[in-house]
């Protein structure tokens, strides 16, 4: 049933805009729309493909192409993720989320936007922007397609010139 309200419902917002969609909080994805399936840090990858999988696949299957997007933690569900087709793009946040798992889980075939976390328990926040930083440039080992925000420029380019950037080439001087 709640398949079909949303089915019903992204079917309404697609001939509203004349099919110009794209998924918010995502901006390098320029189609699609995005979902929020807020129930993955909560069960195994084998209830998710029994419960919610059948469920999402239906949507992209009517609506088209879709990004996903859970707070908490997001690696428990992303080898059946991986798998539909539709969706095109996974938004989460960092500091819950196994980043380096969800790059060799998806082989780069979804598009990772990797938030800095946010009003959350103070043992899943970054101590501060160059943390965030650092820690992205250690698990991103390849060309990936991943986006994440800056927040401030001066820590991000410090921690840029800190590390071997030459690991994935993504974060070199341009």
């Amino acid at each position: 049933m709640i398949a079909d309200v949303l089915i019903e419902i992204v079917e309404l917002y697609q001939k509203a805009v004349g099919g110009h969609t794209a998924p918010d909080l995502i901006s390098c994805v320029n189609t699609g729309y995005m979902i929020c399936s807020e129930v993955r840090h909560l069960i195994s990858d084998e209830m998710y493909r029994e419960f919610e999988a059948p469920y999402l696949r239906r949507l992209g299957e009517s609506c088209g192409p879709f990004s996903i997007h859970s707070c908490g933690c997001f690696e428990r569900t992303i080898r059946a993720t991986a798998e539909d087709p539709n969706i095109i793009a996974a938004d989460f946040q960092s500091k819950e989320t196994n980043v380096a798992l969800m790059l060799s889980e998806t082989s780069n075939s979804l598009t990772l936007n990797i938030r800095k976390s946010f009003d959350i328990g103070e043992e899943y926040m970054w101590a501060d922007d160059e943390s965030y930083y650092r820690y992205l440039m250690s698990v991103i080992k390849e060309p990936s397609p991943v986006m994440f925000r800056i927040y401030n420029i001066d820590a991000y380019r410090r921690v840029r010139d800190e590390v071997d950037v030459g690991l994935s080439g993504m974060f070199r001087k341009i």
